[in-house]
C-alpha cells in the first residue's frame, strides 16, 4: 500500500496522509447512529427482539451473541470519526461492505420472518441497504487520490503476528462463508440451537472478522491497523458478558463452547498486541 498527501492539505499540513473526506466521515457518524440503535435494542434488551428488533429471535442467547459484537464493533466507528487520514481507517472498509451485504442478502433470502413495515425493520433494512455502495464508492474514490509519499516510514507487524492474523482470518472467512451458504452444515458445530437465518446473519459477523484480520495483515503497519484493536480486544469480553446472561440456554458440554472461546481468546490477544504505540499517529 502506499501513503500520500491529501491534495488539498496546505504547505503547513505535511502529515502523511490523505485526508478522509467530508461525505465519508458524515457517512461514518450515521453509522455510528445506527450502531447506538443496536446497542439500545439488541445488545441491552436481547429478550425484547420482537418488539424492539428487525425480527425475533429465539434463543435469546443469539440475540445476545450478536449483541456482543455489535458492542465491539462500536468501538471502531466511534474512533473512525474521529481519526483524520484515509490510511488508518481503510483497514475496516472492505469488512463492512461484506457484513452489511450479507445481513442485507440475509433479508431477503428470509423475507418471511422480518416484521417487515415496523420501525426496527425499516431502520434494519435501511442499515444494510446503504453501506454496501457507499463504502465500495468511499473505498474507490480515496484509494484513487492516494499519491506516493518517498521516504515514507512503515511500522511493520511482527511476522509472527502477521502470519497468525492470516491463518485465523483465513479460516474464520471460509466458516462464515459456509455458515452463509450451507447453514445446515454449519450448525451443529454451535453449542446451541440456530436457525437458517440467525446462522447467516451471525456469518456476516464471522466473515467481517476474518476479513479485518487479512487486511490487517495484508496492510501490515501497526499504525495504520491499529484503530481495529479495541474490538478484537472487547470482542471476548462482550460476548462473554452478553451470552452469560442466559448461560442457562448452552450446551456447556459442547466442542463449539470451547472454540469459540479459544478463538475469541486469539483475537483478544491480537487486539492486546496491536495497541500498543503511538494512537496519536493512528488518529492523526
Amino acid at each position: 500500500m502506499t501513503i500520500g498527501i491529501d491534495a488539498g492539505a496546505t504547505e503547513g499540513d505535511r502529515t502523511p496522509g490523505l485526508r478522509i473526506s467530508l461525505p465519508l466521515r458524515i457517512w461514518i457518524g450515521i453509522e455510528v447512529l445506527f450502531g447506538i440503535m443496536s446497542l439500545l435494542t439488541i445488545s441491552w434488551h436481547p429478550s425484547d427482539t420482537a418488539e424492539n428488533f428487525a425480527w425475533p429471535i429465539k434463543p435469546e442467547v443469539t440475540a445476545a451473541l450478536l449483541g456482543g459484537f455489535y458492542i465491539a464493533a462500536a468501538s471502531v466507528f466511534i474512533l473512525a470519526l474521529f481519526a483524520r487520514r484515509w490510511e488508518n481507517i481503510r483497514v475496516f472498509v472492505i469488512a463492512s461492505i461484506l457484513f452489511s451485504s450479507i445481513e442485507l442478502l440475509s433479508t431477503f433470502l428470509h423475507w418471511d420472518r422480518f416484521s417487515v413495515g415496523t420501525i426496527p425493520f425499516n431502520v434494519w433494512f435501511v442499515s444494510y441497504l446503504l453501506p454496501p455502495p457507499l463504502f465500495a464508492f468511499f473505498y474507490i474514490w480515496h484509494e484513487r487520490r492516494v499519491a506516493p509519499l518517498p521516504g515514507a516510514v512503515d511500522e511493520p507487524l511482527p511476522g509472527g503476528l502477521r502470519l497468525l492474523m492470516a491463518i485465523l482470518g483465513a479460516l474464520l472467512f471460509l466458516l462464515g462463508l459456509a455458515a452463509f451458504v450451507v447453514p445446515a452444515v454449519v450448525i451443529p458445530l454451535m453449542p446451541w440451537v440456530f436457525t437458517p437465518l440467525t446462522m447467516r446473519a451471525l456469518s456476516g459477523w464471522i466473515v467481517a472478522t476474518g476479513t479485518m484480520l487479512l487486511s490487517a495483515a495484508r496492510e501490515n503497519d501497526r499504525t495504520r491497523v491499529r484503530i481495529l484493536s479495541p474490538l478484537f480486544v472487547l470482542l471476548l469480553p462482550a460476548v462473554a458478558l452478553e451470552v452469560a446472561r442466559f448461560s442457562d440456554q448452552i450446551d456447556w458440554s459442547h466442542p463449539g463452547a470451547y472454540g469459540g472461546l479459544v478463538v475469541l481468546i486469539l483475537i483478544c490477544v491480537i487486539g492486546l498486541a496491536l495497541i500498543r504505540g503511538s494512537w496519536r499517529q493512528t488518529m492523526r
